[in-house]
């Protein structure tokens, strides 16, 4: 009842205009035409009420949000990226006095074997002191620096073992 009021009083208002406005302007009146009353055309309803209006919408479908729990197992969905190793120097103990240059620090390179002819990886440590003399043999190498001294020696089975460093 309450929505039927407010629609009277701007059907009034409407109406008092109408009638100003044709007062003031001689516009034809639209004929009136009548309609039958309304008829219900769907069975289980009885002649007092009318059919349902049906609006049609356009349908807008909501963006979809996939929602997921996060994982904590142990599978890397990515790829893993594992640096390079760095290229690391090999030598033949032919060639080893002639391009290696002995620095203090930490070393580690790569040798021939001179058994098995196979690389061999080798580290060592040179200590902060004047080289002395390098020599190198048929199956080793020697730092000598006066008091303190390094050797690698290489064995029969193709291992390496460093001495002092």
């Amino acid at each position: 009842m309450s929505l039927l009021r407010p629609l009277a009083l701007a059907a009034l208002a409407v109406a008092g205009f109408a009638g100003t406005a044709s007062a003031q302007y001689p516009y034809p009146q639209p004929p009136m035409r009548s309609f039958p009353p309304a008829t219900p055309t769907y069975p289980g309803h009885s002649h007092s009420h009318r059919p349902p209006v049906v609006i049609e919408q356009p349908v807008i479908a909501p963006p979809v949000v996939v929602v997921q729990r996060p994982s904590f197992s142990l599978v890397i969905d990515r790829p893993v990226l594992v640096p390079a190793r760095p290229q690391i120097p090999v030598y033949c103990l032919d060639t080893f006095a002639r391009d290696f240059r002995p620095c203090p620090g930490k070393h580690h390179i790569a040798v021939i074997h001179p058994v098995t002819k196979q690389p061999v990886e080798v580290c060592f440590t040179l200590p902060d002191c004047k080289l002395r003399d390098l020599s190198v043999g048929r199956r080793s190498i020697e730092f000598d620096f006066g008091r303190h001294t390094v050797e690698i020696e290489f064995h029969r089975d193709g291992t390496a073992c460093v001495h002092g460093g």
